[in-house]
């Protein structure tokens, strides 16, 4: 349900009427009628009309939980891209969460208050709903019945009719939209717990490490291999350059997020980066140790020279 859904309706509507207006002005320009009764035949095709498109958007209105819902779903399970979303052990289930209950207090409050005739000012509505989405979540709830709002709510939405506005404008009176928003609630719970389910799933394996009696039974098959490594030290070297480049490249693949996509997703993207990566991880180990044995080749010169000249100045003495 895109933000301007009544504008564009209006638009529609007057596209419409203007050329059923000069229809009727051409069927009518043979039959000699008076001004007064010409004008009554447009008021009568006029009246006509908003009772059509009046009792459309009456239709309409009666599938406003299904719209919110799939408001909700789709600023909930998918993200800015369109794309699935892939609940990992970084990402907010809680603001995402909002910001869905948000995007469906919007359509909520778009489905409300008709504005076919012209735009309204919805700021005290879209208020009202937000401050309801609020109470009946569950973290919510508790703040919203202790606050000094919460009996303001409660006489709000126990009336059938929105302040400042014309009943004839009202298409959802704040019973109605309390019982639809129930009725979201109720059917997207299930989606919201299955999302943090395997949020905390996702948590909870990023975060295992291996048992404490694998660590022991490493350092003690291991042994021989750890001294031969202290008892060669090119070989250890090695070992410690050859960790240096691979956490590098760890680094910059990031392979937490890529595994967040889903398993064959980033073998795919870490195939692609890999080789790039180590080109230019290898380019700047490379210039590192360059730069590293032209500063101590400097330093050699320097005091190369310092001695130099102190066995002259012994000479000279």
């Amino acid at each position: 349900l895109p933000e301007d859904t009544w504008s564009t309706l209006r638009g529609v509507k007057g596209k419409v009427v203007k050329e059923h207006y000069e229809l009727l002005d051409g069927e009518l320009a043979g039959l000699g009628l008076a001004a007064a009764e010409s004008h009554k035949c447009k008021a009568d095709l006029a009246a006509f009309g908003k009772e059509r498109y009046n009792n459309l958007i009456e239709e309409a209105v009666k599938s406003a939980p299904k719209i919110i819902k799939d408001k909700f779903v789709k600023a909930f399970c998918y993200d800015g891209k369109g794309m699935p979303r892939v609940w990992g052990p970084r990402v907010d289930v809680g603001e995402i969460n909002a910001a869905a209950k948000k995007e469906a207090v919007s359509a909520l409050s778009l489905l409300a208050i008709s504005q076919i005739e012209g735009d309204r000012d919805l700021s005290e509505v879209e208020e009202a709903l937000e401050t309801l989405a609020l109470a009946s979540s569950s973290s919510g709830a508790a703040s919203a019945e202790g606050g000094s709002s919460a009996p303001a709510l409660s006489s709000l939405f126990a009336s059938d009719s929105w302040p400042d506005l014309d009943r004839e404008d009202v298409l959802l009176d704040p019973i109605e939209c309390r019982s639809v928003w129930r009725q979201m609630e109720s059917e997207i719970s299930y989606t919201v717990s299955q999302a943090v389910t395997a949020h905390e799933a996702a948590k909870q394996a990023s975060n295992r490490g291996p048992p404490l009696w694998t660590i022991i039974a490493m350092l003690f098959l291991g042994w021989n291999e750890l001294m031969s490594l202290l008892y060669n030290p090119v070989l250890l070297v090695l070992l410690i350059l050859l960790f240096v480049l691979g956490r590098a490249v760890y680094t910059r693949i990031d392979l937490g997020a890529e595994l967040e996509k889903g398993f064959i997703p980033a073998l795919i993207s870490i195939s692609m980066k890999l080789t790039p990566i180590l080109i230019e991880v290898s380019q700047q180990f490379a210039w590192q140790i360059k730069e590293a044995i032209e500063k101590n080749a400097q330093a050699g010169q320097v005091q190369a020279q310092g001695a130099a000249g102190n066995s002259n100045n012994k000479k000279e003495d």
